[in-house]
């Protein structure tokens, strides 16, 4: 039942016919846990807990912080800071005392990197989204080896950003047999190959329009061909908000 649910998403992202189908399954995602960490949802204790400890990275606090759900955000935000006090307490008490032995300073300087490495490089969005996205990577594959009308959307279609192509790349060692791996690698990457070229000449001629002797001559595909590369590139949804 899971996996007839997940095809969906995926059926849906490809027949967009974009610069890669799991950057918009991506960008749903993102979309659906921000909304859903702004919601009622923070006031259940596991959540809160969850959330305390983990916190959000930089570019999911931003989106929302530009949300009109501005309570959720100072509720979460000042419970996760509590947390991050009380295990820096004692560290930060060594710090702060008149004197102290370098040893002792030392190691609480390294506590303190330590947490802050940890809580600035974790997020509950961004586990989530790693999470899902994982079994979407999982279903396209799985669609590959069962669903012929997969094969002829690939084959079709404008590849994948850099990023995604990598986590098929990954996954199909894990995923396929042999033989079904060999015919699955061809293919993503026959498509790949070709799409990274279509996408460097789009952008190629997007930077030679720029000369005078082009100017009247027609934008074809690339007027937009830059912010297509930059996916292409860094498999990043270019919203920031």
């Amino acid at each position: 039942m899971k996996y007839q649910i997940d095809t969906i998403p995926v059926w849906d992202a490809i027949k967009e016919n974009s610069e890669c189908p799991f950057c918009l399954i991506q960008k749903n995602l993102e979309d659906k846990y921000v909304d859903f960490y702004l919601s009622d949802a923070i006031m259940q204790s596991h959540i809160r807990i969850r959330i305390n400890e983990t916190g959000f990275c930089a570019r999911h606090y931003n989106k929302m912080l530009h949300s009109d759900r501005k309570l959720s955000l100072g509720l979460t935000t000042t419970t996760h800071m509590d947390t991050i006090l009380k295990s820096s307490q004692k560290a930060m008490d060594t710090l702060t005392k008149d004197k102290t032995d370098t040893k002792k300073e030392n190691a609480a300087i390294d506590a303190l990197l330590s947490q802050i490495n940890d809580t600035s490089n974790t997020c509950v969005v961004c586990e989530d989204i790693a999470r899902d996205m994982e079994r979407y990577i999982y279903t396209y594959i799985h669609l590959y080896k069962k669903d012929p009308a997969l094969i002829d959307a690939l084959m079709q279609s404008k590849g994948f950003c850099m990023h995604h192509y990598a986590q098929l790349l990954e996954s199909s060692k894990k995923q396929l047999k042999s033989k079904v791996k060999s015919a699955f690698l061809q293919s993503i990457t026959q498509v790949q190959r070709e799409n990274m070229q279509r996408i460097n000449d789009e952008v190629r001629w997007f930077c030679d329009k720029f000369d005078h002797r082009n100017i009247d001559k027609p934008w074809n595909n690339s007027r937009d061909s830059l912010q297509r590369m930059l996916l292409k590139l860094s498999g990043k949804v270019m919203d920031q908000k």
